[in-house]
Parts: structure tokens; C-alpha cells; sequence
């Protein structure tokens, strides 16, 4: 269709957020020998962006319904998965989406809240991200 409208992305924070996980869970896919381990590293992944007060292993599980912390625990401990290889895949993942000379990264692990005046967005071409 010459006429169709074309098609915008999402300006949604939540659809935005859904596909972007999507597209990373889809690259670390082939990482892991079972579906299940697949299905519980995005699980913890998302417990650890979760707004849980502290992150350990009974916390995050508790974030994803569980009622204890094994489930989890057996994932990081005996699970069978390539761990370098979804680090690097999320290392390629970071650089495609920040690969601007005008990208800037804050990491803030002290938890702190953030005023106003100092909070930092991420912008690629003038898009916040």
C-alpha cells in the first residue's frame, strides 16, 4: 500500500520496555540448553530490575511469585547455560542501542534517590531511550 500510514514506534515507556526485552531475550535464546533455564534467567533479570528494596536470592524470587529462592539458585548454580556467551550478547546488545557519540551511561549503584535537578536520560539522536 503506497498511501499506508507508517508505522511509529511506540511512545509508551511499558510497550517500549516489553520490546526491548523481547529483542534481548530472543539474542540470549540460543545460550541456553533448556527452555526452562531460559524462562528463569529473564525471570531474574527482571527481579533484579524489579523495585524490590534488596536484591538477594529470596527477595528476587519472592519479586517473581516463588515461594523460595531454590528455583533460582539452581539456575546460577547448576543449570546449563553459557554465561560468557549472554554477557556478550548483552555487551552488543548495550553498544547497538547506545552507539551514538552523543550516548552518555550513568550506573548508579548507591541506590540513592535521584532529585530533579540531577537526574540524567539517555538520549540517541535526540530520542530519549
Amino acid at each position: 500500500m503506497e498511501n499506508s500510514p507508517k508505522a511509529r514506534p511506540s511512545s509508551f515507556p511499558e510497550e517500549i520496555w516489553t520490546a526491548a526485552f523481547n529483542r534481548v531475550s530472543q539474542q540470549i535464546r540460543p545460550y541456553f540448553v533448556r527452555t526452562e533455564s531460559h524462562q528463569r534467567a529473564l525471570a531474574y533479570l527482571q527481579g533484579l530490575m524489579s523495585q524490590a528494596s534488596r536484591k538477594n536470592g529470596w527477595q528476587v524470587a519472592e519479586e517473581m511469585g516463588e515461594t523460595t529462592p531454590y528455583a533460582m539458585q539452581h539456575l546460577l548454580d547448576r543449570a546449563r547455560w553459557d554465561g560468557d556467551r549472554v554477557r556478550d550478547e548483552l555487551r552488543v546488545y548495550v553498544l547497538e542501542t547506545l552507539a551514538s557519540p552523543h550516548a552518555v551511561l550513568v550506573i548508579d549503584e548507591t541506590g540513592g534517590k535521584l532529585t530533579e535537578e540531577w537526574t540524567v536520560f539517555a538520549l540517541k539522536d535526540g530520542t530519549l531511550i
